[in-house]
């Protein structure tokens, strides 16, 4: 073979060879971190991040990634991978786990380590998991049925791969020979992969045994930038961009997001918009600008907890210089609004979610000065297209999920690390997504302001123990005009036998020309309800609407539109009443005000968040949101017992009195909302110790629901920059394929058709049925 290829052939795309490719992400990683004694800002602000003392670490660090970026890709060095990239047959082994192998074997590895300098087991093992798919196994598993030996192809290119490691590395003397043949057959020709792959494992199991925390530390943050480097020189290869002005133009040349920058292109950009709503800063957000760099922000819906985030984002700005502004969000709804109000303002602002592209297309009509600017990232860079972005609105998963080994997420990390990050309703992360915070709030540094109208005790607390300290606990009280908003009546709370109770209400109130939102806990109950009421209500002076998660993209946001607009305040307008049934979806999806809130029983931290849909915006004190709660008519699913511990406590509390207020609110919840912490989750980024997969998933995901469409045909058929919006999440009893038949449908299922309505969204029976 003349020479040994790094990357598939592809007709637009010059060949790439192994030494060539090697180079380019030894170049890539001192490009983006630094050299020996010389780390760029990116690279102190990595190792500050992984709480790693630069001055005593930049060489250690500096020598290692260079090691692991030059032997990442050795094992592309065998047959069948160089049969793959030309298409002529398949490989039997993960090239970075032959890179491993290679590196362990006896004589070769007792060469490395005699050259000091390098954390080789550091090295060993980013280069072993720089692709995240390297488990604790017995063995290292055959990716073929029949391919049961590799060749390691030891001709001239191989020797000129070596000699440019060595040089690159500064390895004397000669390089051991390595085994030409290996085999993972019991007994079969040349190395035995078992015995090697046992040996391997011992290496690192017993570094795992002995590491410390600082030595932990530093595997975290070379896998991390072999990843960022592999992905950086790998990209901008496909790009045809020059690596080094490319990545300086990112990490270098770009501006810091300094106070100014904050205040004028995103804080007074957002009060204009406001308009003569604007009615100046409130003493809580003043107070907010003053906090230091770990806060919890509590305060009541509707009090301006945004605008508050945005003022410690411009303090953190000063106190520490930064490149970056990141605020993250539970869902692709909240992220999207996040984006719009405040991040949209940012020159070079983006959102970033699962379906952010088709959200983002035509959001803003001219002449918004907002509507000609691309917020998009270079879709052929993937993730690194973000390098090039300044702020940021996006999902919570997208940033933290490399906690979990999530490859995009990782590839984010160098934004990340030279940030400001905000996250947003942390009282709705489930118990995967709050232990991985708290593990990111222990291991990392940057400044992050959690923030929430409330959360549990339990919950404050472990925030506390980690130095995340509620902001009202600075003074004796809360801001005067937070406690004001606070302790203002409300709500009158009354609590309904049974499911059938509601329905009077309901009706009574659309007659009085008011605003119901109506909130249950499962889909099919919400379409039930709106499909009955829709022959209950007069079409032509009531308006009924279904929200919930199980609508087509399209449908969704045009649900939203319609649902958010139809609870404005007219003016000008015979008033109408308004009946919207949802699901707990409104939560943090929903920003509108109803004058009536019915709900199912939930746990106290939900229920408190769909009160804050009621009586929201108006002057306070004023007329009182009318608040209703019944127990579910079948079961607390998709609750668990421990989710409702002091439900019926809270409720009895807070029912029957003449006025509720939301300092009440939060009185009762410490009281009677008093569940355990519970138990801590692995963390696969910092508990995985030498060994990484990317099996776990960020959030604790719905089993009983898929991604998918409701005709195949038409997917195909639709631009593919729309089709997010034909996407639907299907409950497995309502799906009739479990693939779609063509590469474009093969991730996603196909439902059972005849059950979908725009108005209700994916049914349980048959619309007319």
């Amino acid at each position: 073979m003349s020479e040994l290829l790094a990357k598939s052939l592809k007709r637009e795309l010059p060949r790439l060879t192994l030494t060539q490719h090697t180079l380019e992400v030894i170049r890539a990683g001192e490009y983006l971190f630094g050299t020996i004694g010389a780390p760029t800002r990116l690279g102190a602000c990595w190792l500050r991040f992984f709480r790693l003392d630069v001055d005593r670490v930049i060489d250690l660090f500096a020598k290692t990634l260079r090691a692991a970026a030059a032997f990442h890709d050795l094992g592309k060095a065998n047959d069948g991978f160089q049969d793959a990239v030309q298409g002529l047959g398949e490989q039997a082994i993960r090239h970075e786990h032959f890179s491993a192998l290679l590196m362990s074997h006896r004589p070769t590895w007792d060469w490395l380590s005699g050259h000091s300098g390098v954390d080789w087991e550091v090295a060993l093992s980013a280069v072993l998991t720089h692709h995240i798919k390297a488990t604790e196994w017995k063995t290292i598993p055959s990716l073929s049925e029949t391919r049961k030996w590799i060749r390691l192809l030891t001709g001239k290119e191989f020797g000129l791969l070596k000699g440019t490691i060595a040089h690159h590395l500064g390895l004397g003397g000669a390089w051991p020979d390595l085994p030409e043949q290996w085999s993972f057959s019991h007994g079969g020709k040349g190395e035995s992969i078992r015995s090697q792959t046992r040996r391997l494992k011992d290496m690192l199991e017993e570094f795992d045994d002995e590491c410390s925390d600082d030595r932990r530390r530093l595997l975290w943050s070379i896998r991390a930038g072999l990843i960022a480097s592999d992905a950086a020189a790998s990209g901008l290869f496909r790009t045809g961009h020059d690596l080094r002005s490319w990545l300086n133009e990112r990490f270098v040349t770009m501006p810091d997001c300094d106070p100014p920058f904050v205040r004028e292109k995103i804080i007074q950009k957002r009060i204009d918009e406001v308009g003569a709503n604007w009615k100046g800063w409130h003493s809580f957000q003043d107070a907010a600008a003053e906090q230091p760099s770990r806060t919890l922000l509590l305060a009541p819906c509707g009090a301006g907890k945004t605008l508050a985030a945005w003022r410690w984002i411009e303090t953190q700005t000063r106190r520490r210089t930064v490149k970056r502004v990141i605020f993250l969000y539970p869902t692709r709804a909240t992220a999207t609004e996040g984006f719009k109000d405040y991040v949209s303002w940012a020159p070079d602002g983006t959102l970033i979610h699962g379906t952010a592209q088709y959200e983002l297309d035509g959001m803003f009509e001219t002449p918004d000065e907002r509507g000609m600017r691309d917020y998009g990232p270079d879709p052929r860079l993937f993730a690194l297209g973000f390098w090039s972005k300044r702020v940021f609105a996006g999902t919570v998963d997208q940033f933290l999920a490399f906690l979990h080994h999530r490859y995009g997420s990782t590839c984010l990390l160098p934004v990340l690390v030279d940030s400001v990050l905000v996250i947003d309703e942390v009282h709705s992360f489930d118990d995967n997504m709050f232990s991985s915070l708290k593990r990111f709030l222990r291991e990392l540094d940057v400044p992050v302001l959690c923030m929430t109208a409330t959360l549990s005790q339990a919950r404050q607390g472990e925030l506390c123990e980690l130095n995340v300290v509620p902001m009202r606990r600075y003074g004796d009280r809360p801001p005067e005009d937070l406690q004001r908003i606070a302790e203002a009546p409300r709500y009158r709370v009354q609590l309904l036998p049974d499911a059938n109770a509601p329905e009077e209400v309901v009706l009574k109130a659309l007659g009085e020309d008011k605003r119901v939102l109506w909130v249950v806990n499962k889909v099919n109950v919400a379409q039930n309800i709106a499909r009955r009421f829709e022959g209950l209500v007069s079409c032509d002076t009531e308006r009924v609407f279904c929200y919930h998660s199980r609508f087509k993209l399209n449908d969704r946001k045009e649900r939203h539109r319609e649902v958010v607009a139809a609870f404005e305040p007219t003016r000008g307008e015979m008033t109408r009443g308004v009946l919207a049934i949802s699901t707990q979806v409104c939560e943090m999806s929903l920003d509108l005000d109803a004058d009536v809130l019915i709900s199912e029983k939930a746990p106290i931290t939900s229920l408190i968040q769909r009160m804050g849909r009621c009586n929201r915006k108006r002057g306070i004190p004023g007329n009182l949101g009318g608040v209703y709660v019944y127990p579910p008519a079948d079961s607390e699913r998709p609750y668990t017992k421990d989710d409702l511990t002091g439900v019926d406590e809270f409720l009895a509390d807070i029912g029957g009195s003449e006025s509720i207020n939301q300092s009440d609110l939060e009185t009762a919840l410490h009281r009677h909302g008093h569940q355990p912490p519970k138990g801590d989750r692995m963390v696969p980024f910092f508990d995985s110790g030498p060994f990484a997969d990317s099996g776990d998933e960020f959030r604790e995901m719905e089993d009983f629901t898929l991604q998918g469409i409701l005709d195949e045909q038409e997917y195909l058929e639709t631009e593919p920059s729309v089709r997010p919006g034909l996407v639907v999440p299907v409950p497995k009893r309502l799906i009739e394929q479990f693939q779609g038949s063509r590469q474009e449908t093969r991730r996603l299922v196909i439902a059972k058709s005849g059950h979908y309505h725009p108005a209700w969204g994916l049914c349980d029976d048959e619309i007319g049925g």
